[in-house]
């Protein structure tokens, strides 16, 4: 796990830090993913803690696994205060600022 948030020098360069190639690699999400049997259920789950912890929890923290309407209007708050494209949908730009530390 500490490699995750670590770059070591190579060659008097940093190495890129491995933690934006896995942001890179999570799915867009939207209405209608995460419903039974849909492995992207989990990416929704953690797309619900995220905004959570940021302030921007749903209905006094009901437990979302599918992305509905409320997950979506949530989400769109959070783009709009951290001044994305507020459109509801969590991708490449999203996802980055869902997990900044500050």
């Amino acid at each position: 796990m500490t490699e995750l948030i670590t770059a070591s020098p190579v060659e008097g360069r940093w190495q890129a830090n491995r933690t934006e190639k896995i942001v890179k690699q999570l799915p867009t999400l939207q209405i209608g993913v995460g419903k039974k049997d849909d492995p992207l259920r989990w990416h929704v789950k953690t797309l619900f803690y995220l905004l959570h912890a940021r302030g921007f929890g749903l209905n006094g923290g009901i437990n979302e696994t599918a992305f509905g309407d409320a997950l979506r209007d949530a989400l769109r708050q959070f783009q709009e205060a951290a001044g994305l494209s507020a459109d509801g949908v969590c991708g490449s730009n999203t996802w980055p600022a869902l997990l900044r530390a500050s």
